[in-house]
């Protein structure tokens, strides 16, 4: 029973160890990409196709204020931003 409950600790520690590391290491890696520029890449899922919300430059692509990419720049300000979903 006891060797159960340590391994039971062990697993823990080393669970939220690595969930620490791993958000500053995230934490870390958004920082830096606000610095410099963001590109956005990807299909129709990747430009917001389906929010009712759309750029109005962006044609038939619908890329849209409301997708994933438009919302981190808006939140990070990067020296660039490129949109072409």
């Amino acid at each position: 029973m006891r060797r159960s409950r340590l391994a039971l600790f062990l697993s823990s520690f080393l669970l939220a160890a690595t969930a620490a590391l791993t958000g500053a290491a995230t934490a870390q890696a958004s920082q830096q990409a606000a610095v410099g520029g963001y590109v956005a890449l990807g299909d129709s899922y990747s430009s917001g196709v389906g929010t009712g919300s759309y750029i109005s430059s962006s044609g038939d692509c619908k890329r849209s204020t409301k997708a994933y990419p438009y919302l981190w720049a808006a939140a990070n300000s990067p020296s660039s931003f490129d949109f072409p979903a």
